[in-house]
Formats: structure tokens, C-alpha cells, sequence
């Protein structure tokens, strides 16, 4: 199960590295629909499905992983708790592990203020405004974190990539 809105050479890159490495594929940040047909999806295609249901920042990750996948769900967090998210993902994966994101990110350094601006003025509503950083932003805390950039894709919206990262 792929995100809406990869590219079929990601995909099939997916799928070639579950089955070469006998591996699960998990994601996080759908919707609650999701959630509830996920065991019906998974099953066709898998011998272990493990679900994991919590917080990002506190839920025990595991570690072992030989990807990470997440799809539309990292764009509500500040830099500085994205910082702290790849650092838990990093320490998850196994040597020469990917992580792939597919979110939104702010076009520039304009769009970013505009929407922190929004993030601070409407405290009470906070979990749903969006925090976009730039990709550029975003591919330098990856690399903070201990990750070398692979590749960033386009999408097919205005403001959606896919960043694809590897545990050095």
C-alpha cells in the first residue's frame, strides 16, 4: 500500500526490496478508513502484519526496519520536532535502511513564515494548520539526522514531494 501520490519507479522499487529482503512495509498517517481496512489490505500480501498505534515522538518505534514510509503527515510539526522525528526514525533502521516521505512542503521561504505566522496566532486550532518547510529545509535536517539524500521527486501537485533517504 503506496501513497497516493508516488511514482510507479518508487513503487516497484518498493516492492522489489519487500520481496528480496522478506521484509513488512508499514506506514503511518492515514486516516482513520485506513486504519480500519489495513489488516484486509495487508493480508493478501503478507505473512506478519504488525500495527503500531501512537504518538511520533513517543510510541516505541522498534528498530530493525529496512524502510520507513511516511505519506502526508509530517507538514503539522515544527522544524525542531522533525528534527527529534528523524533522529527516532534513523535510530529504527537498519544499516543502509530507507526513509521515504511524501508530504508538502512550502515553494519558499515566504509560504513557510506565512504558514508558522498562522501556526502562532491560532493556538486553540494548532494540530490542523499545516507547517510546511521548504524541501531544501527539510533534506538538510534529514541530513542532520545521519541521512544521505538518494533522491527528491515532484509530484503531482504544486506542493508535493517525495524525499527518499538512506541510513548511512
Amino acid at each position: 500500500l503506496y501513497p497516493w501520490n508516488s511514482s510507479p519507479a518508487l513503487t516497484a522499487e518498493l516492492d522489489e526490496l519487500a520481496k528480496k529482503g522478506n521484509c513488512t512495509l508499514t506506514g503511518v498517517g492515514y486516516c482513520d478508513l485506513y486504519w480500519g481496512t489495513m489488516v484486509t489490505n495487508f493480508m493478501g500480501a503478507q505473512a506478519k502484519v504488525t500495527k503500531i498505534v501512537g504518538d511520533f515522538f513517543t510510541v516505541d518505534l522498534g528498530e530493525g526496519y529496512d524502510a520507513v514510509i511516511s505519506s502526508s503527515a509530517l507538514h503539522h510539526f515544527l522544524k525542531e520536532d522533525k528534527k527529534r522525528l528523524f533522529d527516532r526514525i534513523y535510530n529504527s533502521l537498519k544499516p543502509g535502511g530507507i526513509f521515504i516521505n511524501s508530504d508538502k512542503y512550502a515553494n519558499d521561504a515566504q509560504e513557510e513564515a506565512a504558514c508558522l505566522a498562522d501556526y502562532y496566532e491560532n493556538k486553540d486550532n494548532r494540530p490542523h494548520i499545516d507547517t510546511p518547510i521548504t524541501v531544501e529545509e527539510e533534506a538538510a535536517l534529514l541530513e542532520k539526522a545521519g541521512f544521505e539524500i538518494v533522491d527528491i521527486i515532484e509530484c503531482d501537485t504544486e506542493y508535493y514531494r517525495l524525499i527518499k533517504a538512506k541510513k548511512a
